[in-house]
């Protein structure tokens, strides 16, 4: 044995792009560079004071030591009540909602739940950076599923042709990250159907469901038949912007919610004293959702007036923080090099498109976020402005 080598698991666990990125940024800032974060999914405005003095109440209260590891049966609650108001579908606080450190610890304990070593998970392409090597971390193997580039559609004739014997579940992420695409109700309803007819596990990722625009989010949750094989992840303090707070939760059937719950358990799930923080929130959260939703709209079309003068072009995002924008055909090579050169040019830090996809792609994409002050996207369109990439 070499004490050297790390375990075998570990090759399939790389670096994050977006830890690289950052570092560079702050090599650049240390030398006297101003630079322009549109990277991070993140919102750069605070987050709501009353909540942040909520938490201090919490913690002066003593709400400090190991919780249950099911998570706050009051944040259960309010979880509960609000996904039967705004998806029409009715979860049990005590067996199946589950408080996680986050959506990403979320997914962790539902893969290692109930996917197997070798199991198949389909997923669409492009696709949130961190579902494949977690996938790949529990031993699942992804199986890519593209989505149609002109308007990030789902091909269902491309999907059914990705299953295989060994596919058990299907990976669902809508609103969309990194596309910002809102699946429509008609999509929904045929992957009901497909799940149904495959007999497949739907793992619904609805994170950015508060944040969508032209058209309210649906879950596959509430579709006819889907309850039962449906497992939903949201982020409550995505939703409050303390992103930091890692406060996730779990929306499964009981017969699924119980072994997720003992996997969740091993790491005993989110802090305490933020668990009960956000409970309060809950009577607050639609009218907060509202006014950052009329916000971002604003921020949404200043940025993209920004991106298409500079000679991108992308689809108008339904939903999430972020735009995925294509660069003109032939002008790079590959996203990363894309991205290394607005940040050099323009002082603007984005996210590679290139960590979005199973093989690099044709087109180099880069991703902005538009959850920023007012003050950052408009210093972002002034720098764009003076730069054509094509």
């Amino acid at each position: 044995m070499n004490n050297k080598k790390p375990a075998r698991r570990m090759d399939n666990v790389q670096a994050s792009k977006m830890s690289r990125l950052l570092g560079e940024a702050k090599r650049l800032k240390a030398q006297g560079a101003e630079i322009i974060d549109l990277a991070l999914g993140t919102p750069d405005y605070a987050a709501p004071s009353w909540l942040l003095s909520v938490a201090q109440e919490k913690i002066a209260a003593g709400f400090n030591g190991y919780g249950d590891s099911k998570g706050s049966i009051r944040l259960r609650h309010a979880i509960s009540c609000n996904f039967q108001q705004t998806q029409g579908v009715s979860y049990e606080p005590e067996n199946e909602v589950t408080i996680t450190s986050g959506a990403s610890s979320a997914l962790s304990a539902v893969v290692h739940a109930l996917l197997n070593p070798r199991d198949g998970v389909l997923v669409f392409e492009p696709y949130y950076e961190n579902f494949i090597p977690l996938l790949r971390f529990a031993g699942v193997t992804p199986q890519f599923v593209s989505l149609d580039p002109v308007d990030w559609s789902i091909d269902f004739a491309k999907l059914e042709k990705r299953v295989r014997p060994n596919t058990r579940a299907i990976l669902i992420n809508s609103p969309h990250n990194p596309t910002g695409r809102v699946f429509t109700p008609v999509e929904l309803q045929v992957l009901a159907a497909f799940c149904q007819k495959h007999d497949l596990i739907a793992i619904s990722d609805e994170a950015y469901g508060p944040f969508t625009y032209e058209q309210p989010h649906l879950s596959i949750a509430a579709v006819e038949g889907m309850k039962d094989r449906t497992v939903v992840l949201t982020s409550v303090s995505k939703t409050l912007n303390v992103a930091g707070w890692r406060v996730g939760s779990v929306l499964a059937p009981a017969h699924l919610s119980d072994p997720i719950r003992r996997a969740n358990g091993i790491t005993m799930g989110a802090p305490t004293p933020l668990q009960e923080a956000c409970a309060d929130a809950f009577p607050y959260i639609e009218a907060f959702c509202q006014e950052q939703r009329r916000s971002h709209q604003v921020l949404r079309a200043e940025l993209g007036e920004a991106l298409a003068s500079a000679g991108m072009s992308f689809q108008l995002p339904q939903g999430t923080f972020s735009v995925l924008a294509a660069l003109p055909a032939g002008s790079f090579a590959d996203g990363d090099s894309a991205q290394a050169e607005l940040l050099r040019r323009a002082g603007i830090l984005t996210v590679s498109g290139d960590s979005f996809f199973n093989k690099k792609p044709s087109t180099a994409y880069l991703r902005f976020s538009f959850a920023r002050s007012p003050e950052t996207i408009r210093a972002a369109a002034r720098q764009l402005s003076n730069i054509k990439l094509g």
